[in-house]
Formats: structure tokens, sequence, C-alpha cells
């Protein structure tokens, strides 16, 4: 039964949108109220025992998927007299066809990243107990989000393989110029037809022409032109990948898409490449006569005389391109042949797999001796030079972790620590994954589905896990811990909360290595150990200067016993007393109704500025808005440091009933009774920002948070309460 805009399912999903239909079920975009998010709804048209169970056989074996490129499943259900539904993520992005249409060719290092994130998703959907098979790659499958990680989407006529059998229950669809031979009429597909399904993809990525359909270039010896007849600018590496994963014959492709992946990303040991030569096709063969009947099939003649009947061609069926994305409510059809009445599913994938590769060493040749001369032996080609931060600790593990394969990258870090290690996430590396550290002397890289804004900071809370951190981790490390019992096992308790810093980062030939805010090194080798050197070179000590709000001060804490005098919160010291800055809620010692503080210092070498600071008035109506804005004066220049957003750097200052109740780059610090409303429990938070070069390199001299709710959200409501400042300096 079609959905109306509007309509709610199961009290709970919202229909805001149709996506796109076929003639067995549509997907829509829906709003769940639940956990305050978009969603993408799958309805089952087909009312027959058989397609409900196949329905809900699919539904439930890609809900049990756990992996960090695949979106949750999130939800099945069926309503009586209305039908089955299916919930899942809703992924925004832009697909790779819209990409091709707007450019013609994308140049090929951004494709082969994609590309290979693509085969790090089947590689898992492969590797299942009972191996899953897209069998619908093409370009328009493959959607980028705005973090740059390819996702794989719409399983439509995925199936469940077994090798003990030909057929399986699943669509079976081609969509022409992607579909290997053997998906076309009865032929049996096993993982390797998704093989030459993204080869040939990456074919039409980099040369902006779509391959020949495969069943042409088999029957009819359709030659496909080389990759880089089409494109010279065509690396031989991309172009003996493309031509081994599009083989006609599945015995001569690439047997599994791992191969494939380490085609795409290991240089050859020389630089000397075999002539390439087209794919091998074989010798045309006529089909044997037949009689026509006056029905609807089309005959296709295959190797050995064999004849291939397509019964029931049906076109625009359930396996949709472009559905779950962001680009608008109108719904799509898909240009994919669907060949049997087996009703199928769509399900996204995805993949935010590091894909980071080193980057290779030319060895120069020896040089040459005069004649006269007795041979040399060939030196060892030294290494790259290692400097920064690292320089001092390579020295001493070089043996061990090998040479740098790539400079230092500087780049986000949050860092939580527990009783039995740490949790590391970095921006430039991990995706829905992080790096466990334990105190035994191991890591490992743990992956887990990202953590969606708006969900619930806490995901486990019991009576053994309280929703307060420390102990119990939130958001994206919550998730984990929860939920993988290795990390919570052995990590046990956390002793504090996430922190983000910015931090350094370098890959070497046998492990990497991490330094903190703090200048402490981590060595993390290949084998999966770790240590921690005492050899580090001794780092510029960190030291805070607390800055009293005096005279800008304009109100009270209304707690019930606040924090005061020096404090130390969220491992932060801070000069705290009763009287608060509150922008707008109250007026100023000297009159008006204030909308900015500048609290004035002189800080050499300032890194980060922590503010002790929340929201008043911060109604739900307002959650995700910008309210205000941090300023750092530096060298005398004004610099913005950051906007306040309710929801993101700031949050209402109370449990109350509709306010913005989370802060995802704020830490709570703090928590107590109200002093009005002893039953309610207010909040301290720390919002930690680091300071741009020019007040690291110089002075600090003013911090000023500017409240402008007034003319970015046309109230007064939303208020802020800066409770402490103090300032992160070196000395």
């Amino acid at each position: 039964m079609p959905l109306s805009t509007g309509q709610v399912l199961n009290n709970r999903y919202r229909i805001d949108a149709l996506l796109g239909k076929g003639g067995m079920g549509a997907v829509y975009r829906a709003w769940d109220s639940n956990l305050k998010m978009p969603v993408a709804v799958k309805v089952n048209f087909v009312a027959s025992p058989e397609a409900q169970r196949q329905f809900e056989r699919e539904a439930g074996i890609l809900a049990r998927l756990s992996h960090p490129s695949l979106p949750r499943v999130t939800d099945y259900f069926f309503v009586s007299g209305q039908g089955q539904y299916l919930v899942m993520d809703f992924v925004e992005g832009k697909d790779l066809q819209v990409m091709l249409d707007q450019l013609g060719t994308l140049p090929e290092p951004q494709v082969l990243t994609w590309v290979t994130q693509v085969c790090d998703a089947l590689a898992y959907l492969h590797g299942q107990p009972s191996p899953i098979i897209h069998r619908d790659i093409k370009p328009a499958n493959i959607k980028i989000r705005s973090d740059g990680r390819a996702m794989l989407v719409d399983f439509g006529i995925a199936k469940v393989y077994d090798p003990t059998t030909s057929t399986t229950v699943g669509a079976k669809a081609v969509t022409p110029g992607y579909s290997p031979p053997e998906q076309y009429g009865i032929g049996a597909t096993d993982t390797r037809s998704d093989i030459y399904a993204l080869g040939a993809t990456l074919y039409h990525l980099l040369t902006g022409q779509l391959p020949p359909e495969s069943i042409h270039r088999m029957v009819r010896a359709t030659t496909m032109p080389l990759p880089h007849q089409l494109n010279r600018d065509i690396t031989p590496l991309a172009e003996q990948a493309i031509l081994k994963a599009v083989e006609i014959t599945t015995d001569r492709r690439f047997q599994s898409v791992k191969e494939f992946r380490a085609a795409l990303t290991t240089r050859p040991a020389t630089s000397q490449s075999a002539p390439l030569a087209p794919p091998q096709q074989p010798a045309p063969v006529q089909p044997p006569p037949q009689k026509r009947k006056p029905r609807m099939g089309l005959w296709l003649g295959v190797a050995g005389g064999v004849g291939l009947l397509l019964i029931g061609l049906v076109v625009g069926a359930l396996a949709l391109s472009g559905i779950f994305t962001a680009s608008g409510p109108t719904p799509t059809t898909m240009d994919t042949v669907l060949v049997t009445d087996v009703p199928t599913t769509e399900i996204e994938s995805a993949l935010q797999t590091d894909t980071s590769t080193s980057t290779p060493k030319v060895t120069e040749p020896p040089p040459t001796t005069a004649p006269t001369s007795p041979p040399q032996p060939t030196s060892t080609p030294s290494c790259l030079d290692v400097s920064g931060p690292f320089a001092t600790v390579w020295d001493v593990v070089q043996g061990e972790i090998g040479c740098a394969t790539g400079n230092v990258i500087d780049g986000s870090i949050v860092e939580e620590s527990f009783e039995g290690g740490k949790m590391f996430w970095r921006e430039p590396v991990d995706t829905a994954q992080a790096l466990v550290l334990f105190n035994d002397g191991t890591w490992r890289i743990f992956q887990h589905s990202p953590f969606v804004e708006g969900s619930p900071d806490f995901s486990c809370p019991d009576a053994n896990t309280p929703s307060q951190c420390p102990p119990t981790p939130k958001r994206g490390f919550g998730m984990m811990w929860c939920d993988i019992p290795e990390i919570r096992g052995g990590l046990g308790d956390a002793t504090n909360c996430e922190r983000g810093y910015q931090g350094a980062m370098q890959e070497f030939e046998r492990g990497s290595m991490l330094q903190t805010d703090d200048g402490t090194i981590f060595v993390f080798y290949d084998g999966g150990g770790w240590e921690r050197p005492s050899t580090v070179a001794l780092q510029p000590t960190v030291a805070y200067k607390t800055v009293p709000l005096g005279a800008a001060a304009n109100g009270s804490l209304d707690f019930t016993s606040p924090p005061t005098g020096d404090v130390t919160l969220g491992g932060v010291p801070f000069q705290l007393s009763e009287s608060v800055f509150k922008s707008q809620a109250s007026p100023s010692p000297n009159g008006g109704y204030p909308t900015s503080v500048l609290l004035s210092m002189d800080v050499p070498q300032a890194r980060r500025v922590h503010l002790l600071l929340n929201a008043g008035n911060g109604f739900s109506q307002f959650n995700g808005k910008t309210i205000g804005q941090v300023v750092a004066h530096c060298g005398g220049d004004s610099i913005p440091v950051t906007d306040l957003q309710l929801g993101q750097e700031v949050r209402e200052w109370h449990a109350a009933n509709n306010v913005v109740s989370t802060a995802s780059r704020a830490q709570q610090v703090w928590s107590g009774a109200l002093a009005d409303f002893p039953d309610l429990t207010g909040y301290i938070d720390m919002l930690s920002l680091d300071l741009p070069s020019a007040c690291q390199d110089g002075r600090l001299t003013a911090v000023e948070v500017i409240d402008s709710s007034a003319s970015t959200v046309n109230s007064l409501d939303p208020a802020l309460n800066l409770i402490g400042v103090t300032v992160e300096y070196y000395q």
C-alpha cells in the first residue's frame, strides 16, 4: 500500500518523501520521532507468502551485519492490512554517476581511493559465513559522503550465495555495461560477479565511457577499447587491474575482491610493464535455430551453443539508483532489466575504512664503477628523513618500525582513558573505528557504525552502567564500549571523559606513531604491540592561566552547592566564584543587558582556551541554531575561534523538558541540584578550543564570548552562561 506524506508508521516513523518505487515496493525518507533522525523506510507491496518470507529473510540477514561501512538496519515490522516495512539509516551523498555526468572523467588517485573503499565493503560482505553478493555495482550505486568517504548502496538484488546450488532466493537483474555474462538468464553468480561489475565501474569512471555489454563481448566478440586509448592519463597499474577484473571467464578474473584491491594499491616490483592486451574475447558463437513463439523474451547465444532465455523481461524494478540521497524527493527509476519475479529489498552500505597508502620508495641504481676498480657492494637506499616530533623516538626504534612512508600529519585526535588502557580516534585516519590501546602492551583497531547526532549520549544505561562520564564513556566511544565485549572487558571503566585536541601522526613501514597534546609519543607496531619510549625528547611544559570573571560577572550560580574557589574540573584548574556572566538575561552592573563579555589577559604561547559554558533558555526549537561566537584577540587581530551552536558547543544548563540537552563538542564536568528546584539536576560543561597559530606563536590578549541570538534566531531566549575561563599555554 503506497504511503502518503505525513503518515506515521508504527507510531514512530513520519513519512516525509518518496525516494523511489517499483512494481514490488517503494522506499521513503521518513523521520524517526524516537531517535530524532531521518531514516529510510522500505515497504514491500507483494502480499504473497513467498514474497513476505523473502522480505523478512533479507531483513534478518542484513540486520545482523555489523560493519562501519554498512548503515544500520534499525527496525523491521509488519502492519496488518498494510504491509511489511524495513527501516535503515538514511545516508546522504552524491553518487558517482552524477559526478560522471558533470565532469566526464574523474581523477585516478581519487577514484582509486573510493574504489578501494568499496573493495573493503565487498570483502566484508563476501566474507560472511553465507556470502552476500551485491550484483548491482555501478556508479549510480556508489555515493560519496560530504567527508569524502565512498558508500556502496542499493542491495535491491543482492543474494546470499550458496555454492551447492546455482539458484538462490532473490531477484536477478542485469545493468547493461556493468553486469557480467553469468548474470544473464540462468547463469550462476558468485563473488566474482561483483568483481566484474566493480571493474566495469572503474573503467567508466576513468574513461568516461560505458563498457560494452558483457553478453555482447561474449557472443558477438564486441571489442572493448583499452582504457588508455580513451584516457592517456590512466596508469598501467589501474589498466591492468581493470582488464583482469572484467574478463569474460570467471576463472580469469581476480578470484577475490582482496586480490583486486591489492592489484590497485600494490606497485609492481619493476617499472617495466608488460605490453597490455585486451581481455580475452571468445570467438562468436551462433545460437542454434529456435522456433519463435509469440511471447515476450530475448534469445542470446552463449559459448558452447547453449541458449539463454530471459523470461519475463521487466524494466524499472526496485533496484533504484539514487535512493536514500538528499538530492531531493523526486522518485527515481532504474535502468536495470529485472529477469525473475522474486521480490527484492534495498539496503544501503557505507564504506569508511582507512585507505591511506604508503608513498612508494624509488630505489636508485648503484653508481657505475670504473673497469679497473674491484666490484663494490650495492648500498641499501637510505630512508626518508624523519624530522619534527618523532625524530628522536625514530632514532631508537628505527630497526623495529622501518622507514617513514609519508610526512607528519597534523589532525584532530579524540582520546579517553580507562582503567585498562586508552581509546583514540584520529581524524585523518579513523572513520567509524577507533584505536584501542590495552595496558598489557597490545593494541587493536575496532570498527563500529558511526555515532549519529541526536542519539542518546549513553548507549547502555542500566544499574551497573550509570549515565555519567566517568565511569561510563559516551557517544562514539560509548557505543563501541557497550557493544564490543573485547573493549569493555579489556578496558574496564572510564577514568575521564573523551577530549579532543590537535595532535600529530606519522606512518612507517612497520607501524605508526602518535603524539598527544602533552607531547607523549606512542609507537604502534604492525605486530600488535605498542610502547611509550622513555627517550622521548622533552616537550615544552604545559601550564594553565585561570582568568577570573571579575567585574564582568552579573549573575550567580543557581545550584544548591556550586563549585567555588580553586577547583579542577575535567582535568583543568579553574578559579570560580558564585558570580557568573549571563548574557541578556540579567543587567550588568553598568546597566543594560550585555550581549558579550571581553576578558583581558596577557598569555604568551597560548594554545587552548577552556570555557565553562552553558546556555540558558536553550529550548528545543533552537536546536542546531548558532547563538553566539568565541573570538580570540592575538597580535592586535580579532580572530573567530568557533561559532556557538546549540546541540554542538553548548546545551541547556539543566535537565528540564523541551530543552537542548546534549552538546557534542562539550564535556560535562560537574552536576548538582538546582537551588530553586532541588529535584532537577543542573550541569556545568567545559568547551575546550584550540587557539589559532597567531596566539600560539604570539600573545593572547583577550577572549571574547558573544551572544548573537537576537540576530541569528531573532529571539532573546537563548542566553549564554559563562562560569569560568582558563587558558592553556606553553611555559
